[in-house]
C-alpha cells in the first residue's frame, strides 16, 4: 500500500476506478491512481475495514462502536 500521510491504515478497497483506505482516528483516504491521495477525517473512531459493492457502486466502511459509513 502507498504511504499516505502519517496515520495508521487498517484496510483498503478498490472499485469503479477508485482506491479507498480507512484507518485510525476517523481518517479515510481516496485515490484514483494509488499515488496521489486525498485525506478526510470522518468522526474520531477508528475504521477497521472497507469493502466495495459493485452491485450498488458503493464503498462501505465499518468501525469501532458499531459505526458504518457508505461512500459513493
Amino acid at each position: 500500500m502507498a504511504l499516505v500521510g502519517t496515520g495508521t491504515w487498517n484496510a483498503i478497497a478498490y472499485g469503479n476506478g477508485k482506491y479507498v483506505a480507512v484507518g485510525d482516528g476517523g481518517w479515510i483516504a481516496y485515490s484514483t491512481n494509488g499515488v496521489d491521495w486525498t485525506q478526510k477525517q470522518i468522526g474520531t473512531n477508528s475504521w477497521d475495514d472497507i469493502v466495495y459493492n459493485s452491485q450498488y457502486n458503493i464503498f462501505v466502511a465499518v468501525g469501532l462502536g458499531n459505526y458504518i459509513v457508505i461512500f459513493l
